[in-house]
Parts: structure tokens; C-alpha cells; sequence
């Protein structure tokens, strides 16, 4: 599937990772554009869990520095 995009005059591509991994390092190599040029990634994963016991582990953490809040 070649699905090609016009967004004000810039062209996208849609490209479908093949796993998890190679998302990752998508995000991790294009954070500025996704979060933004004030953002800090941290490719570390934390583990994470709720004070009733549930458990999470993301991929990443973002800090997003901003004079407005988000």
C-alpha cells in the first residue's frame, strides 16, 4: 500500500513499522517534530506503578518545556 500525503505543501509518506522497536526509534529520532523543539526524550523505561498495584512500562519518557502549560 502507497499511500502518499500533501499536508501544507510538505509531503508525507505512510509507512507502518513492522514492530515495536522500530517505532521506538522513530519516535526517539523524530521527537523535536513530534513533541515539539522544547522537548527533552529519555529513552529509558521506567517502571511505573499505581498506588492500587497496577504496572506500566513505557518506552520513554518526554519533558516538554514550555512557557505554557500542556
Amino acid at each position: 500500500m502507497n499511500q502518499t500525503f500533501f499536508i501544507n505543501g510538505a509531503k508525507y509518506k505512510l509507512h507502518v513499522p513492522k514492530g515495536e522497536s522500530e517505532l521506538q526509534a522513530i519516535v526517539e529520532e523524530h521527537h523535536l517534530d513530534i513533541f515539539g523543539e522544547n522537548s527533552i526524550f529519555f529513552g529509558f523505561e521506567p517502571k511505573l506503578r499505581s498506588l492500587a498495584g497496577i504496572g506500566s512500562k513505557p518506552d520513554g519518557c518526554v519533558l516538554a518545556l514550555s512557557p505554557e502549560p500542556k
